[in-house]
């Protein structure tokens, strides 16, 4: 029975999309006692009536009799009978009516229902060369990119329906991605529209479109806008542009792309360079986790939120919020690291690894004095002056004199013997030496050339110790990049889209009863992250204690089973981190 309500349903569906009106417009008393008839549905209309029951669902705008019928119609077995109101433009769809009969009402009328009818079969699709072939290539069973499983290539379905697919995503070609908005529309003018019975081409369409923001769909025409308006009540159905991915990483990609546009969601997973040469990591609809709060920024753009991340040398990552209410949409952060906290309309960047890519062959040969293998080696002359050698290359500074040398290595050893002389460019061809004091890398492209500049005596470190920093090397690296204490103590921290105050050597307490209850509680937590992530996610906790001996946060609630208020004090037993919104974070410690 559910198939076949199913299937009917879904033809209903089909049939409905091409349909613009049911007959003739309907008027009353006009048209009094006649019947009204939609497929698959038959009712009687009962002018100047109303049916009042339980179980209404209102639909609106509507502004007519026959659109009422097709919104009763498209319910299926959500609606009975419909009730016109043409005074507020309101469709109420009646579920059950019981034994209640129409009664007098000046301002509606009543859809009754009398039978269900047969629903004409939709016209056959023509397969054949001639056929319009679906956008996105053909989806069928041979060399196309369908996936066998009613999806194309990038996950979308092949056929959406309304409201089944309320609220899914479609991803188009070049990366853009569409929400669906079953019975909504923009309310806003067209720039451009064009015929077609699929909500998937509308998508599909829209999404290549850079000028289209958002696509409605009444049936039988796409409808593109150029603006974005929040989605209202309509008849028909809308896909708007969406900045989160279809599909959210768990893990930072390996081998990320480079990019330079930043648009969200195509951006999402990319690595691009700032102004200094910092590379940052883009997560769009995401925020960080335990990151330490450097300041508030006003940004025009994920890009200028970025650089103004680069200006702070501190800073490891940043939020940028479009949308913002605040004019400081830009958020820094002095840590960074990949995040799955979600944070629909926040874009996250952090500052990451800068890309690699293969080692080219050098031609270079260890103590070679002819190019190409002398291209980058050094040269320990028979003073302990080193030089470097490049090929292809010239200084061009003002000459101290010019030899004839046989060789190269002839011209680079006259020049350790000359204590003026810093560099020496030689040409082959006349065995031209020419000395000079520039003891900078050579910038002059010259092919016919070969040059090689001072780097200093060997050994002249020889005397370094650890007092003058030449201990360096057998430091210990760094650890992880996130708060800790006591290095952030009294900064402000984020985690799960909630700021916190980070007081190290402080507890929150709570009141413990003669037999030993109490109102706090524990999780796992092994960092101040978790621990601050943990409080952020449960709204009952106003502060949490990270007890770093037994690897555990001790969250407290704002009022203990007593009904008292929870007590700070000082203790070397545990970190303390209180949410800056919830009310308790400018608590000062009891003595």
């Amino acid at each position: 029975m559910k198939a076949t309500l199913s299937s009917k349903l879904a033809i209903l569906a089909v049939f409905l999309s091409s349909v613009t009106s049911v007959s003739a417009a309907l008027s009353c008393p006009e048209n009094n006692g006649d019947p009204v008839r939609v497929p698959g549905k038959r009712y009687k209309l009962i002018c100047n009536h109303a049916h009042g029951a339980a179980g209404t669902i209102p639909k609106s705008p509507c502004t007519s009799i026959e659109q009422c019928a097709q919104y009763c119609a498209e319910a299926g077995p959500d609606c009975l009978h419909g009730q016109f109101n043409f005074r507020k433009n309101e469709c109420l769809l009646r579920t059950n009516v019981g034994d209640r009969v129409p009664t007098g009402y000046a301002s509606g009328h009543v859809l009754l229902w009398e039978a269900d009818e047969p629903i004409p079969s939709p016209k056959p699709i023509d397969t054949g060369d001639t056929a319009e072939k679906p956008i996105g290539g053909d989806t069928g069973t041979g060399t196309g990119t369908g996936t066998g499983t009613g999806l194309d290539s990038r996950g979308n379905k092949l056929v959406y329906t309304c409201p089944a697919d309320n609220g899914e995503l479609y991803e188009a070609e070049n990366g853009r991605v569409l929400k669906l908005h079953c019975s909504h529309g923009s309310h806003i003018a067209d720039i451009d529209s064009f015929a077609s019975t699929s909500l998937q081409e509308c998508a599909a369409r829209c999404g290549l479109r850079t000028d289209c923001k958002q696509i409605d769909f009444d049936g039988s025409t796409c409808h593109i806008k150029g603006a974005t308006a929040e989605p209202k009540p309509w008849s028909g159905h809308v896909w708007v542009s969406h900045s989160c991915p279809k599909k959210r990483a768990t893990a930072a990609v390996k081998k990320p792309l480079q990019t330079t546009d930043l648009t969200c969601p195509q951006s999402d997973g990319k690595i691009f360079e700032g102004s200094d040469g910092t590379w940052f990591y883009s997560q769009c609809c995401t925020d960080a986790d335990g990151a330490t709060i450097l300041g508030f920024k006003a940004a025009t753009s994920q890009k200028d939120c970025a650089e103004l991340c680069v200006k702070d040398k501190t800073c490891k990552s940043a939020l940028f919020v479009p949308e913002s209410p605040h004019p400081e949409n830009c958020k820094l952060y002095g840590h960074g690291a990949f995040s799955t906290t979600y944070a629909e309309g926040a874009h996250y960047v952090y500052v990451t690894d800068p890309p690699t890519e293969a080692a080219k062959l050098s031609e270079a040969k260890t103590c070679s004095t002819e190019c190409p293998g002398a291209d980058g080696q050094i040269y320990a002359s028979v003073t302990g002056e080193n030089y470097q050698m490049f090929c292809k290359k010239r200084h061009g500074t003002n000459y101290l004199k010019i030899e004839r040398r046989p060789s190269f290595e002839s011209c680079i050893a006259a020049c350790a013997a000359t204590p003026a002389c810093d560099s020496a460019d030689y040409e082959p061809r006349t065995k031209k030496c020419f000395f000079s004091n520039n003891n900078n890398l050579p910038t002059i492209d010259a092919p016919a050339f070969m040059s090689a500049h001072s780097l200093g005596c060997a050994g002249a470190c020889a005397s370094c110790n650890k007092d003058k920093g030449c201990g360096a090397a057998t430091k210990e690296a760094l650890g992880a990049d996130e708060a800790t204490c006591p290095d952030n103590d009294g900064e402000l921290v984020t985690a799960g889209l909630e700021d916190f105050r980070l007081q190290c050597k402080h507890c929150w307490t709570s009141h413990v009863t003669s037999a030993g209850a109490t109102s706090s509680w524990t999780v796992p937590g092994v960092s101040l992250a978790d621990c601050s992530l943990a409080c952020a996610k449960d709204t009952r906790c106003v502060g949490v204690n990270f007890m770093h001996a037994d690897k555990i946060c001790s969250m407290h609630p704002a009022r203990a089973l007593d009904g008292s208020e929870p007590n700070f004090t000082k203790s070397d037993k545990c970190h303390a981190l209180s949410p800056i919104d919830r009310g308790f974070a400018d608590k000062t410690p009891s003595s």
